[in-house]
């Protein structure tokens, strides 16, 4: 199962009529893997601050069950069964997202955003398929489920795994890369990406890794819940989600949201006598109250 968590954020004064969106793709992450569901032995407050803040969407279907078909829907937004997405390809599948197909990062780009993607891709390996060939200026993390390299239980009786390779953009620039630090590595590129791009839109996929098996915590959070190497990869992701939006919510915002509430208020009460909403007032309550 994978969990989608999604927040669109607007600092009109940087980056005008434009909505900046960091979206956070969990693999494998299940419905009671959060505290607000009803996990114990663990909390995740900054996952649980976006559920009661945010909109939470209980009844939906996913367009597939399977890593790299489900993400080819997701950015794409089309049924992967219909681009040639019905399972998960791996380091010797010939077949990954088609160029002619758009993703989010193309269409995001024609519009002036940068955009990155961190964290696991898995819509093809070969060099056409991958980020930077799909619209993203940036891309740090795995091609594929962090799985499939040579230490998988199964290796040699039914699979026969190459070295797992890690990208930074086009380049190869690790294999078999200690795990344990890809949450935190994720975590880092994204924060100085928001940092970078505060002046202009963007759009982050924070793709992480984990919880996929084999699951790998730092040290940092090893040994800190009461359910084990579980509970501490929950608690770190939890920990990355707030990093990320701790550094949107950064201090050196708080005068432009300061003047950006004082002329919500001055709209107000110039549209009083209606119950018109005009759009530079969303725009505004999109910003301040996310």
């Amino acid at each position: 199962m994978v969990l989608v968590a999604a927040s669109a954020f607007s600092l009109s004064a940087v980056a005008s009529n434009y909505t900046n969106i960091v979206l956070i793709n969990l693999d494998d992450a299940g419905y009671g893997d959060f505290s607000f569901n009803g996990a114990y032995g663990y909390s995740t407050p900054n996952i649980d601050r976006m559920a009661v803040q945010g909109i939470r969407f209980t009844h939906f279907l996913a367009g597939q069950p399977i890593s790299g078909a489900s993400r080819a829907g997701l950015m794409t937004g089309c049924y992967p069964n219909r681009i040639g997405f019905a399972g998960a390809p791996g380091p010797d599948s010939n077949y990954g997202i088609h160029q002619d197909e758009m993703t989010m990062g193309e269409l995001l780009k024609q519009k002036g955003y940068s955009t990155a993607v961190f964290g696991k891709w898995h819509l093809g390996s070969q060099e056409q398929f991958l980020p930077l060939q799909n619209g993203f200026d940036e891309y740090y993390g795995l091609p594929y489920s962090n799985d499939m390299w040579p230490f998988h239980p199964q290796q040699g009786e039914i699979f026969n795994f190459p070295d797992l390779p890690t990208y930074d953009g086009n380049k190869v620039i690790g294999y078999n890369t200690d795990q344990s630090r890809f949450t935190t590595d994720y975590t880092t590129r994204s924060v100085n990406f928001i940092k970078k791009n505060k002046n202009k839109p963007f759009f982050l996929y924070l793709a992480h890794s984990m919880p996929h098996v084999p699951l790998a915590v730092s040290d940092k959070f090893k040994g800190k819940s009461q359910q084990g190497l579980y509970g501490d990869v929950m608690m770190e992701i939890d920990w990355s989600v707030g990093e990320v939006m701790k550094t949107y919510n950064d201090p050196e915002y708080a005068d432009i949201i300061k003047e950006m509430k004082r002329e919500l208020l001055e709209l107000r009460k110039q549209y009083k006598d209606t119950d018109q909403e005009t759009p530079r007032m969303q725009e505004i309550i999109n910003t301040c109250y996310w």
